[in-house]
């Protein structure tokens, strides 16, 4: 979604705030994504140079650590300035500024004075404040940036942090990865970093141009569309997405080219903060990056109403893939030299069916104890039981789910389109209920 930033009547920022639902693996996930693409100068402002993290020793060349996987989003822990509290940052190919999502913060920071920016949405239905604050300080123990440009949400975002199951506040997205080459292996949870031009890739690795635009990274691809379609192999743009969950997206509008599958559904395949977005799911016959060739990649075709909403609208983007193809690599994404290095993992082209129960759940804030479901879709197996927004899920198929993730959750509501999945649901005024759906395929 197209969203305008403005101060004082003059804009100043475009981006992007959507939640894209979405069952890549088995599940039906909320994805937040926020996208601070550009700032334009205002009158004779001088042009603000990118922050720079670095290693906190300079003897230090790389640095691996492990990551938190929630809600298909990479998370690394932080602090800012001199406070005390631990901040869990996501990294995010698809932001170009570093944000901060805990609205806390306004009052931490000590950001003074109103909003300074103003996030308005589809037909300005709706809008998001947030502040710009400069020169910060963000680090860990091996990693540091200064003078660094916050944008401070000023309105409540807990949903994020309900939709991954535990308290998120911010993004990470271009200033840390123009300033490392970042290896991410999504099988064994690790990030690795390293300083410019000191990862050198095994034969094993493809390396492939990036094109670096509006802060973020697109890879050029060649996609094969049904055999029965005129043109059915085209080239395409994509951009590089580490905080979408979906598999692949394609922007009918930017190419005639890009023909909906005969095997496909409509659906809702999200929310902004001004309405459903709703579209095709289908899939492609495959995609090729390089020497590697993905097959059967199920794909999203989001509709194009005249608001243009679409979360990335790059003049040459068609489309982006996110984390079902990257997880299928071990993939080193370097800014610096316009290059991702890939290597491929047991995930490579194995076929995922698309599993729906219709539901979207999530952790309720402040201890994220309680699972309660948040968006239930008409007509699906689970609102054909009777399940409803606000249940809280205690029980599925007999396990307590207190310490499982929001991915192992989803894996258990919608594993497996054979059998019968079966809750303990509690509702207000109405105590504990019994319900039971069994997830249906649909691609």
């Amino acid at each position: 979604m197209k969203i305008t930033l403005q101060k004082q009547n003059n804009t100043i920022l475009s981006t992007k705030k959507i939640f894209f639902l979405d069952n890549i693996v088995f599940a039906f996930i909320f994805i937040f994504l926020i996208d601070f693409s550009e700032i334009i100068a205002q009158n004779n402002a001088k042009k603000t140079n990118s922050t720079t993290f670095k290693f906190s020793s300079s003897k230090r060349k790389q640095w691996k650590t492990i990551f938190k996987l929630r809600n298909n989003l990479i998370i690394l822990p932080f602090l800012l300035d001199n406070h005390k509290d631990t901040l869990n940052m996501v990294l995010d190919t698809g932001v170009g500024y570093t944000i901060i999502t805990d609205t806390s913060y306004v009052r931490k920071l000590n950001v003074s004075g109103k909003p300074s920016v103003y996030v308005r949405g589809v037909m300005h239905k709706d809008t998001v404040k947030a502040y710009v604050s400069e020169k910060h300080h963000l680090y860990n123990s091996k990693i540091t940036a200064d003078n660094l440009r916050l944008i401070v949400m000023a309105s409540d975002l807990s949903s994020f942090s309900e939709l991954a199951g535990m308290p998120i506040h911010g993004i990470i997205g271009y200033d840390i990865f123009n300033s490392f080459a970042i290896k991410i292996n999504y099988q064994t949870t690790e990030v690795t970093f390293y300083q410019k031009d000191i990862f050198a890739p095994s034969k094993k690795y493809q390396t492939t141009p990036l094109l670096i635009s509006g802060r973020k990274p697109y890879i050029s691809s060649i996609i094969k569309q049904e055999s029965n379609i005129k043109n059915d192999t085209i080239k395409l743009n994509l951009l590089i997405d580490t905080g979408s969950g979906q598999s692949l997206m394609l922007r009918k509008e930017t190419s005639n080219l890009i023909t909906l599958p005969k095997k496909k559904f409509y659906t809702q395949l999200g929310t902004t903060i001004s309405g459903k977005i709703y579209g095709n799911m289908g899939r492609v016959e495959n995609l090729k990056i390089g020497k590697y060739d993905l097959q059967k990649l199920i794909t999203s075709y989001p509709d194009n109403p005249n608001d243009s909403i679409f979360y990335d609208n790059n003049k040459f983007s068609n489309g982006s893939m996110g984390i079902d193809i990257l997880k299928q690599f071990v993939s080193v994404i370097d800014y610096q030299n316009k290059k991702i290095h890939l290597k491929k993992t047991f995930e490579y082209n194995k076929k995922k069916d698309y599993i729906i129960s219709g539901l979207t759940i999530g952790r309720v804030a402040p201890d994220f104890t309680e699972l309660v479901v948040l968006e239930v879709q008409e007509d699906s197996p689970a609102y054909q039981a009777g399940i409803r927004i606000d249940d809280e899920i205690t029980f599925i198929n007999n396990q307590i789910i207190l310490k499982q993730t929001t991915n192992e959750i989803y894996g258990l509501l919608e594993g497996n389109d054979k059998f019968t999945v079966n809750l303990i649901i509690k509702r207000k005024n109405e105590g504990l209920l019994v319900m039971s759906y069994r997830p249906k395929k649909v691609l």
